[in-house]
């Protein structure tokens, strides 16, 4: 999945005998609407190529069904399960990670040594 979207739905890889960890994100629906509304009106100023060679427009985000700031509110509940419904389809034997909060997160970043796209 890619780090910008937002996924609802659970969809494990076909081939979960060689998944060794699952990361599911549960960050607070504060955080999730005040990154997507900044990143979508970044996208918006800027003309950022984004999917398939798209970009986003302000009409879009404030004036659509198609503005992904919208997304985030009307699937905010939905945000919350991910998890349960996650651990629920997969087989035993892999390691599972909840982040829930953005220091989770980091803390997550700074024990695997990884580094954050800005």
């Amino acid at each position: 999945m890619a780090g910008s979207s937002i996924t609802t739905r659970v969809s494990l890889p076909v081939d979960l005998p060689k998944v060794e960890s699952v990361i599911v994100l549960e960050l607070p629906f504060r955080t999730i609407f005040w990154r997507r509304l900044t990143r979508s009106l970044k996208r918006a100023w800027t003309h950022e190529i984004v999917c398939g060679g798209n970009t986003e427009t302000f009409w879009q985000h404030f004036f659509t069904r198609e503005s992904a700031i919208l997304e985030v509110i009307q699937k905010r509940w939905r945000y919350a399960t991910v998890f349960d419904r996650t651990i629920g389809e997969a087989p035993a034997g892999i390691n599972f990670y909840r982040i829930r909060s953005a220091n989770e997160l980091d803390e997550f970043y700074r024990l695997h040594v990884l580094v954050r796209d800005t």
